[in-house]
């Protein structure tokens, strides 16, 4: 079964790592604070949700983009955080540079709730997202990582 994608944070990395998701056929549900680039995902065939809540109701994988520790523990424990509408199986991908630390706190309250978090910061810049040639480095569940749909062979 092809897993349902969410995708927080849709700026300068974010939005083209969407949009080659999007482009790839996923069922895909997007969710970001600026309007316009969820109405450009939608164009794509797209769906928009209000939070990030919303987006992990509809998704098996959600993959997180955004600035900062700070952003990133809002969008996955704040009062309409992933969190409190993931399922049980459910995988959180932080793209995002945080902290190591901040990491394992998130992974702390996901495990809790049944849901598996890797950790996958990526390098390349916004030319990398755009031409599918980022370098993400994970860890995590073994299980997980592979569950993560991918253009390149493994």
């Amino acid at each position: 079964m092809t897993p349902k994608i969410g995708f927080i944070g849709l700026e300068t990395m974010g939005k083209p790592m969407a949009v080659n998701i999007a482009k790839a056929g996923f069922d895909l549900t997007v969710h970001d604070l600026r309007e316009q680039p969820c109405r450009e995902l939608a164009s794509l065939g797209a769906k928009v949700a209000l939070s990030a809540r919303q987006v992990a109701e509809s998704s098996d994988i959600v993959e997180v983009v955004v600035v900062d520790d700070d952003q990133a523990e809002r969008v996955v424990a704040g009062e309409q955080g992933l969190i409190h509408g993931a399922r049980p199986g459910s995988i959180v991908a932080i793209h995002s540079t945080i902290l190591p630390a901040t990491v394992r706190e998130i992974a702390v309250w996901c495990s809790a709730k049944g849901i598996e978090v890797t950790d996958a910061p990526v390098s390349g810049g916004q030319k990398g997202a755009e031409d599918r040639k980022l370098c993400y480095m994970v860890e995590g569940k073994r299980a997980a990582i592979w569950e993560c749909p991918s253009p390149a062979p493994r």
